[in-house]
């Protein structure tokens, strides 16, 4: 009786020791969180950023991946709808606060994997990102190790049976019943769910308490990247065969003057100056305008624009291909930086915030 008894036990737990991994493995791949598979249904369509290196890394790996046009940015240029460019096939690799150093090893991976050039580069670049980060200051692990870990034997299996890959699914099943305001689809377009005025006033409040803030970076000690030119040459040399299109993503009024109120206008315009210098010309968004200064309509958080608003950025670069300056947007080229300067400076040091202002005296 005994030996039945533990006979039946070791088949119970055998039994359970499979069926456990099967159930974490089939809910994994049916929500796919880390973006590994082409499963895609209403369930899966509210995808929390986990890291977008991976998720994006992954997804040109076990993926088809042929594309005209490659968009490369930080969280900024995420917002901006690989799909608002007209007749272009381009796929957006931007991801969260990317560094002018990982620029050429994305761009070379997604240049690998599709198989040929670019014709097209939309390179976004923020006034942040021509900072010297520290290295306690990075977050999101060494893009070289990702796309190794991406290409490692049995990578997607070791994924599927992950528990950590499993709270990433139920995360996401959970944005599906309740909702979240900021998420990808399948499609890998960001979305922003709706807000109310005094929900964005609460997130831009929070926003503005940590900028402020005197210990945490970027605004305080801010130490200007003295590599950052040579990263944007070697950028443009790796890709001569692409049009590159330069985009100075935009920031709302109340960050543009946190820029002026601690000092760093002349490395604002040392920013802009290397990038024009570089590729010849760029298209400006980061000062004061129309847009910008409507940020509760046009920006999910200080830092942050809406959809839209890459919407009506693409149409700028892209589909129009304006030539020129418009009540969002102008056009900064080696032969007009000097006499835009004047004009930027007095809209900088004019930008007044009439709703977060408090928070810069203190």
């Amino acid at each position: 009786m005994q030996d039945i008894k533990k006979k039946y036990w070791l088949i119970k737990t055998g039994i359970l020791t499979l069926i456990l991994p099967a159930i974490i493995m089939g809910f994994n791949y049916f929500m796919d969180p880390l973006w590994c598979f082409d499963i895609s249904h209403r369930y899966n369509q509210f995808q929390f950023q986990i890291n977008e290196r991976r998720q994006k890394t992954n997804y040109i790996t076990y993926h088809d991946f042929n594309y005209r046009g490659l968009l490369i940015g930080s969280s900024r240029t995420t917002f901006i709808s690989q799909h608002a460019f007209k007749g272009l096939p381009v796929y957006n690799y931007s991801v969260s606060s990317l560094r002018v150093d990982e620029l050429s090893i994305l761009t070379d991976y997604a240049k690998k994997r599709n198989g040929r050039d670019f014709d097209y580069i939309f390179l976004g670049l923020d006034f942040e990102n021509a900072r010297l980060i520290k290295p306690e200051e990075i977050r999101y692990g060494s893009v070289t190790e990702i796309i190794e870990d991406t290409n490692s034997l049995l990578y997607r299996l070791k994924t599927l049976i992950s528990i950590d890959t499993a709270k990433y699914s139920w995360q996401n099943l959970q944005n599906y019943r309740h909702g979240t305001p900021r998420y990808y689809d399948r499609d890998n377009v960001v979305h922003i769910g709706k807000l109310t005025r005094e929900t964005l006033l609460s997130i831009y409040s929070l926003c503005m308490k940590e900028y402020t803030d005197k210990t945490k970076p970027p605004y305080h000690h801010f130490i200007y990247h003295e590599q950052y030119k040579k990263y944007l040459e070697r950028f443009k040399k790796e890709n001569q065969r692409s049009k590159i299109t330069v985009i100075l993503t935009p920031a709302s009024v109340p960050v543009m003057e946190l820029i002026v109120a601690y000092g760093l206008l002349d490395n604002y315009f040392r920013w802009i100056s290397e990038v024009v210098e570089v590729f010849g010309e760029a298209y400006l968004f980061m000062y004061p305008n129309r847009v910008t200064s409507d940020y509760f309509n046009s920006f999910f958080d200080p830092s942050h624009m809406k959809p839209h608003v890459g919407d009506m950025m693409v149409d700028l670069i892209y589909n129009k291909n304006v030539r020129g300056d418009s009540d969002f947007g102008m056009l900064i080229t080696r032969s007009n930086i000097k006499e835009k300067r004047p004009i930027l400076e007095r809209l900088m040091k004019n930008a007044r915030d009439r709703e977060l202002a408090s928070y810069i005296s203190k």
